[in-house]
């Protein structure tokens, strides 16, 4: 399996299991629908402020060029970057019986060596490609 399509399927997983990834808040990426007054401009942003006003969320968004006032209609919600919480999160929800101490080191639980390690200074889209393949088989042991 390619490693993006495995992050694709890891993250959908942790997004079931703690769907505020995909909340539209301070920190998420979104992409948006190209308008008049964006032209150049790249597709995906990070997310810099976000309002409620008469049931609609009016968002601003910031790019190296300019800072737009968006609306929720030309807004695809990409979400923000996964953290050890929601790998663990989704290992809880597919009742993994993996432990993890607090330097990112994964255990079975009567093993005494480490099976796989997350690097904690980083995202789990900036981790190996061996830890990851590694996540993808807890969640999904049934694949091939």
């Amino acid at each position: 399996m390619k490693t993006i399509s495995l992050i694709e399927k890891i993250r959908k997983a942790c997004i079931s299991a703690n769907e505020e990834i995909v909340e539209l808040k301070f920190g998420c990426e979104v992409s948006i629908s190209p308008r008049e007054d964006m032209v150049g401009v790249l597709p995906n942003y990070d997310l810099i402020l976000c309002e409620k006003s008469k049931g609609r969320e009016d968002v601003w968004i910031t790019t190296d060029h300019m800072t737009v006032n968006i609306t929720g209609e030309d807004i695809k919600i990409i979400g923000r970057s996964l953290g050890i919480a929601d790998i663990l999160l989704a290992m809880e929800k597919a009742s993994s019986t993996l432990s993890v101490d607090t330097a990112g080191y994964f255990y079975e639980l009567d093993e005494g060596e480490p099976l796989s390690r997350y690097n904690l200074k980083e995202t789990f889209e900036n981790q190996t490609d061996v830890f990851k393949r590694f996540i993808h088989n807890i969640l999904f042991p049934n694949d091939s």
